[in-house]
């Protein structure tokens, strides 16, 4: 199942970011700016599920674009484990 991401998605995504990154993030700053995003209208976080457990995380980016006058969207962050 697809769904978007919430705040008690965090520790999950976070582990997935690390993994795709191969570094370590600094919690605090990370819970940080995931809240702010999830608070957002431009950024768009889901999260798949399998079984219940978080096993995907797409990150999407929207916002107007001058050179065609409308709405673009970019995905930001894609990670399947």
């Amino acid at each position: 199942m697809i769904r978007p991401a919430s705040i008690n998605d965090l520790d999950a995504v976070h582990r997935l970011l690390e993994d795709l990154e191969k570094i370590s993030f600094e919690k605090k700053l990370f819970e940080e700016v995931f809240t702010q995003n999830l608070n957002d209208k431009n950024f768009h976080y889901f999260v798949a599920e399998i079984d219940n457990q978080v096993v995907g995380f797409i990150s999407v980016f929207t916002y107007l674009a001058l050179h065609n006058c409308h709405i673009v969207a970019e995905i930001q962050e894609l990670i399947i484990d």
